[in-house]
């Protein structure tokens, strides 16, 4: 399970999405209640205005992710 949010983190300087916080935390509590399913939270910073598969990161062992960047 893939859970794509978009400013859900604060940084450099940016102000964080709070009302993506909930995604976050139900992802984190799917992983401690059903360690057999593969979930990971990925964001998107609010200064990527476009949103392609070479923007987003590569499937890793990672189970959080933060995309951040110029716009492509």
């Amino acid at each position: 399970m893939l859970v794509l949010t978009s400013g859900a983190l604060a940084l450099g300087g940016a102000p964080s999405g709070e009302a993506n916080g909930g995604a976050w935390g139900f992802v984190r509590v799917v992983r401690l209640e059903h360690p057999m399913l593969w979930a990971q939270s990925t964001d998107v910073s609010f200064g990527t205005t476009t949103l392609k598969p070479s923007v987003l990161p590569a499937p890793t062992s990672e189970v959080e992710a933060v995309c951040c960047g110029a716009a492509h």
